[in-house]
């Protein structure tokens, strides 16, 4: 019995539908997806190791195969990642040159965008004011949403 073993291209193939693209409103879920698919197609090397030196003449064929491997994963996971952005944010996030550094922008971004946001909920809620008088008595309950979905 053999095992067919899909190649990087068909492993992307296989998950790009199954990302969604990110909207604005849909980071956590986003991310979650991004960092598990590229786990799952074993792009992620270069997320959880450091950039290996850049290989010399003096480099051995394990420091060569190393820093190849480094820059492989980095390089399609920043492919994968910005393609599953949508146009419009794709623009306001910097450019990096790892991939590391491209999460740690977009985190920052939507970070201090749900910071934002909920400063101005509170701000919205902590100035209403009670209008229904004829229903004094019963209760209401209000919820606020900072997760996006």
């Amino acid at each position: 019995m053999s095992i067919d073993i899909p190649t990087i291209d068909q492993a992307l193939m296989m998950v790009k539908d199954k990302v969604p693209n990110l909207n604005g409103d849909n980071y956590k879920s986003w991310r979650e997806a991004i960092l598990i698919h590229l786990g799952c197609i074993d792009l992620d090397y270069a997320l959880r190791k450091e950039e290996p030196p850049t290989p010399t003449d003096t480099s051995s064929q394990a420091e060569i195969a190393l820093s190849e491997r480094w820059e492989r994963s980095n390089h399609l996971s920043m492919m994968f990642i910005k393609s599953h952005i949508t146009t419009s944010i794709r623009g306001s996030i910097p450019e990096c040159e790892n991939v590391k550094d491209l999460i740690d922008a977009i985190h920052a971004q939507f970070e201090t965008s749900d910071k934002a946001l909920g400063s101005i909920l509170m701000s919205r809620l902590t100035s209403m004011k009670f209008t229904d008088y004829e229903n004094e008595g019963h209760c209401c309950s209000v919820e606020i949403s900072l997760d996006g979905d």
